[in-house]
C-alpha cells in the first residue's frame, strides 16, 4: 500500500513541476523556445499515450466509463485512482483487458518512456544552457530534475519489484523471480537501493547524451542505437531474448 501510494504521489508530484517548468519555459522568450516546445511535446505524448490506453482498456464499458477515465487522465489523478485501485484489492473487470496492477503498470511505463525520461534530458539541457549564459538557475529547475530522476528510479524499480515478488511468477518460473527477499527490512532496503541505482543510471545516460548533443546532433542516436544493440546481442547471448505476454 505504502508503495502504490508513495508511486502515485510522485507522479502527480512530477506532473505539477513539469508544469511549473514549462511555465518558465514559457516565460523565457525566444531564448527557451526550444525546451518549451519539448516539454510541451513529451507531455502531450505522454497524456495521449494514456488516454489511448485507457479507451482500449474500457472500450466495452461504453462511452461514459471511457469518459470518466479520460477525465481521471486528464486532471492527472491516474495515479493515485489506479494506486487506489491496487490497494483496495480491486479484481479485475468484466470486458476489460488487464487487471489493476497490469493497468498501472502500463500507465507508469508510459509515462516512464514519454514524459519522465524526455523530462530529465530536457531539464537537464536547459540547466546546462542557463548556467552557460551566466544566468541563475532556479530552485524549481533543480527541483523538477530531482523529483523526475526519483520518480523514474521509483518507477523502473516498482517495475521489476512487483514482478519478482508476484506469488504466480514466482512459482511459474522459480530459477528467474526470487531475488527480492521475504525479509521486510532486508525488501524495504533493497527497494530504496534499486530506486538509486536506477536513478543514477538515468542520470549518467542523460549527462552522456546532453554532452553527445552539444557536439553533434547525430551523436545521442548513434550512441542509443549503439547501447540498445549491444543489449539486445547480450539477450541473445544468455538465450533470454523470446518473451511470452498472453493477453486474452
Amino acid at each position: 500500500i505504502w508503495r502504490v501510494t508513495l508511486g502515485a504521489v510522485l507522479s502527480f508530484t512530477d506532473l505539477a513541476t513539469d508544469l511549473v517548468v514549462l511555465m518558465q519555459f514559457w516565460e523565457g522568450g525566444v531564448e527557451k523556445l526550444a525546451f518549451r516546445n519539448a516539454q510541451l511535446a513529451s507531455l502531450s505524448v505522454s497524456i495521449g499515450l494514456q488516454l489511448s490506453f485507457v479507451a482500449t482498456q474500457n472500450r466495452k464499458k461504453g462511452l461514459l466509463r471511457i469518459l470518466k477515465e479520460m477525465f481521471i487522465v486528464l486532471v492527472g489523478f491516474k495515479g493515485p485512482v489506479d494506486a487506489y485501485r491496487v490497494a483496495s484489492g480491486a479484481e479485475q473487470q468484466k470486458d476489460t483487458d488487464f487487471d489493476p496492477m497490469a493497468e498501472m503498470m502500463g500507465s507508469k511505463c508510459t509515462e516512464l518512456f514519454a514524459e519522465s525520461i524526455p523530462g530529465i534530458i530536457i531539464q537537464l539541457s536547459a540547466i546546462i544552457s542557463t548556467i552557460n549564459s551566466g544566468e541563475n538557475v532556479s530552485i524549481a529547475a533543480y527541483l523538477s530534475l530531482a523529483v523526475s530522476l526519483f520518480t523514474t528510479g521509483f518507477i523502473s524499480a516498482s517495475l521489476s519489484y512487483d514482478f519478482d515478488t508476484d506469488p504466480k511468477r514466482r512459482a511459474f518460473n522459480p530459477d528467474f523471480y526470487g531475488y527480492v527477499p521475504d525479509d521486510g527490512r532486508k525488501r524495504a532496503f533493497l527497494f530504496f537501493t534499486m530506486i538509486l541505482l536506477s536513478a543514477t543510471q538515468i542520470l549518467i545516460k542523460t549527462i552522456l547524451v546532453v554532452v553527445l548533443g552539444s557536439l553533434a546532433g547525430s551523436l545521442p542516436l548513434i550512441y542509443l542505437l549503439g547501447d540498445m544493440a549491444f543489449y539486445l546481442l547480450y539477450k541473445v547471448a544468455r538465450r533470454d531474448f523470446m518473451y511470452w505476454m498472453p493477453i486474452y
